[in-house]
């Protein structure tokens, strides 16, 4: 996000000003906010797998219609989920899972529930 200068998410932010921090704090916010709302989650490890996790979604959401099954694969998206994977294996993707773990406890025990 910050190579793109995708940094709106800082704006939620409320204890850090430099902008990386800001910006993992502003998705951790928000992320705690969207949790509050009834929603289904599709995780992406099951959104890239194929397209039944997406189509049991839509199908609990919208349960008086019919959903076809839903398929997506190509080889964009492997070259995608690839990288991704790649990603993930990096030092550098421990640490950031750490940073957000670690700030969502932080903020989940300040926040005034």
């Amino acid at each position: 996000m910050l190579k793109l200068t995708w940094v709106y998410p800082a704006a939620a932010a409320n204890y850090h000003a430099d902008i990386e921090s800001a910006v993992v704090e502003g998705l951790v916010v928000a992320d705690h906010v969207l949790a509050t709302l009834p929603a289904i989650t599709v995780e992406y490890d099951d959104l890239v797998r194929d397209g039944t996790a997406l189509s049991a979604a839509l199908s609990t959401l919208y349960p008086n219609s019919e959903v076809p099954a839903i398929g997506f694969r190509n080889d964009q998206l492997e070259t995608s989920h690839a990288r991704t994977m790649a990603l993930r294996a990096s030092p550098q993707y421990a640490v950031i899972e750490r940073i957000i773990r670690d700030l969502g406890t932080n903020l989940s025990s300040t926040s005034p529930d």
